[in-house]
């Protein structure tokens, strides 16, 4: 962590360090209030970030037991498509009349 940190603070500055950390945080909370109330994924998300899975080790934490592991088939196919991942959401978003 201290080494990547460093990086960071190197490349970017302080100031990105300390903007990722509230990305991080926020994203830390939305996850455990989703996961608390039971909300689902929806299913292009889940396919999309479905690879990530494996590369952070998501599995391996505790709160991961509540979540279904879709196959590997498609965590593969996630994998593959997430460089195109935000287009798709574009088009694969509901579209909200508010």
């Amino acid at each position: 962590m201290p080494e990547a940190r460093a990086a960071v603070i190197h490349r970017l500055g302080e100031a990105a360090l300390v903007d990722a950390a509230g990305v991080i945080g926020a994203f830390q909370r939305m996850n455990r209030l989703a996961d608390a109330t039971g909300l689902p994924v929806d299913k292009p998300l889940a396919v999309l970030t479905a690879g990530l899975d494996d590369e952070l080790g998501i599995q391996g934490f505790y709160t991961a037991q509540h979540s279904k592991r879709l196959p590997w088939v498609v965590r593969k196919l996630g994998q593959i498509m997430r460089p195109f991942g935000s287009v798709m959401m574009k088009v694969l978003a509901p579209k909200n009349d508010v």
